[in-house]
């Protein structure tokens, strides 16, 4: 999974788990494209989103479906990490 700042610039990509915990605390949005424009969705909305898809890119739970997201954006940094 694609991680993006806010400045939507490629910064690190994550797990399924770290993208999902990320968008359900508030801390990142879902970001896709559709016909060359580009569309955020915060945790529910894009619950609501993936009621209508029907593809096998999605994780069950005991009440729902979610679509697994490819690029989500950070809305804000809680610090900096650098590399070593």
């Amino acid at each position: 999974m694609l991680v993006l700042n806010r400045l939507w610039q490629a910064i690190n990509v994550c797990t399924v788990e770290r993208a999902f915990m990320l968008l359900y605390m508030g801390h990142a949005e879902v970001v896709m494209e559709d016909s060359g424009d580009f569309q955020t969705f915060d945790f529910h909305e894009w619950r609501e989103f993936s009621q209508g898809h029907h593809g096998e890119d999605v994780v069950h739970t005991v009440s729902f479906k979610i679509r697994i997201p490819r690029v989500i954006l950070l809305l804000f940094l809680t610090g900096c990490r650098t590399r070593k």
